[in-house]
């Protein structure tokens, strides 16, 4: 995101959006696997608020996952 737009949400917003998408054109159950670099602390939290499953860590990056 922008960085005058950050702050608002709007990440957040895309991704659920994003998801909803990708879940309907699959149109069955499939495992979303999101990196992270962990100095991101943003993107980590709207994975987190999302419930993504933190899956794998190390001094770089975090994996997160998610069945939709």
């Amino acid at each position: 995101v922008d960085k005058h737009y950050r702050g608002m949400g709007l990440g957040k917003k895309m991704l659920v959006l994003t998801l909803a998408k990708l879940k309907e054109e699959i149109g069955e159950e499939t495992t979303v696997i999101a990196k992270v670099k962990n100095d991101n602390v943003a993107s980590c939290k709207v994975f987190e608020k999302l419930n993504f499953k933190l899956i794998k860590q190390d001094n770089l990056i975090r994996t997160y996952s998610k069945i939709i």
